[in-house]
């Protein structure tokens, strides 16, 4: 588990992300290896994550100011922006060398296309083996290298200092799904709705709090309306991290985010919310019990 990095912190490296999943880990990795990249240009909801842990750390204005001058471009494979696609094609003109975070198991080969433009990375970060597996099979030509994922060991750690409430918590962790399944509405509002008209199937105590953390991407009001037709009384959880949200939680509900396999490392009782109609859950793990199959 050897990353390129490891022999020489010294390199000037550029970091460029987008999504929340690439920046928690390339975030905690920085942490962890207790180095900084020279320069980082983060949009959207890597930025907040990112000036959470760096906060005196400026941020670039653009991506050629970020890559410019420096010897090793670090991307992550979000599919919310272009950002990254973009900083692989200005690495690869520039013949600086180019790593890629992939940080699921999902739309490998989609996430280096752009308009039928295929730019890959000289190398591919993963950070388990299903994704190891995965990443060498659609890339059998490109370096692969598993690095140790300190995002999901600095969560253990801090879900230390979190204690669980009297009354039971039930977490419900929202996503952003590409997808309405040929139903004309949004999956994620899809699968919330089959949540709540089966979340009997769970066998819940008779008293519990229902938590609804949105996705870093998403609004405070975007669920409302759903759920104030269903009359549910919940609480939105706005907490920093979300180990604090899963360490308080005694069961955790999702789709495919990849919080439902942090939830796993929690040793939570983790369900999948998609429904009957949607296609199959993208997480490769047996643990997450599929509410459709109660």
């Amino acid at each position: 588990m050897a990353s390129s990095l490891m022999f020489d912190k010294s390199a000037s490296i550029s970091l460029i992300a987008h999504d929340a999943g690439s920046a928690n880990l390339l975030t905690h990795f920085f942490i962890g290896i207790n180095t900084q990249p020279a320069k980082v240009f983060m949009v959207g909801p890597a930025k907040k994550i990112w000036e959470n842990y760096f906060p005196d750390m400026l941020i670039s204005n653009s991506i050629k100011e970020a890559v410019s001058g420096c010897s090793i471009v670090i991307t992550g494979t979000g599919w919310q922006t272009d950002i990254e696609h973009e900083a692989r094609i200005l690495a690869k003109n520039m013949d600086i060398y180019s790593i890629a975070c992939v940080d699921h198991w999902v739309n490998y080969e989609e996430r280096f296309n752009r308009n039928n433009e295929i730019i890959l990375p000289d190398e591919i970060w993963v950070f388990d083996k299903h994704a190891l597996d995965l990443a060498r099979n659609f890339f059998p030509d490109i370096k692969i290298l598993l690095e140790k994922n300190y995002y999901i060991h600095n969560m253990l750690q801090s879900a230390k200092n979190y204690t669980a409430p009297q009354i039971p918590e039930i977490l419900y962790l929202t996503e952003p799904i590409k997808d309405n399944w040929g139903r004309g509405t949004d999956g994620e509002f899809q699968a919330l709705d089959y949540f709540l008209e089966n979340i009997a199937k769970l066998g819940l105590p008779t008293k519990y709090n229902l938590v609804l953390r949105l996705h870093p991407s998403e609004n405070s009001n975007k669920y409302l309306s759903l759920l104030q037709s269903k009359n549910v009384k919940f609480r939105l959880d706005i907490s920093t991290e979300v180990a604090e949200s899963i360490s308080r939680s005694s069961w955790v509900i999702g789709c495919q985010t990849f919080a439902l396999v942090l939830a796993l490392q929690f040793k939570k009782t983790v369900y999948s919310s998609l429904p009957p109609h949607a296609p199959k859950s993208t997480l490769p793990f047996k643990e997450i019990i599929n509410i459709k199959d109660l």
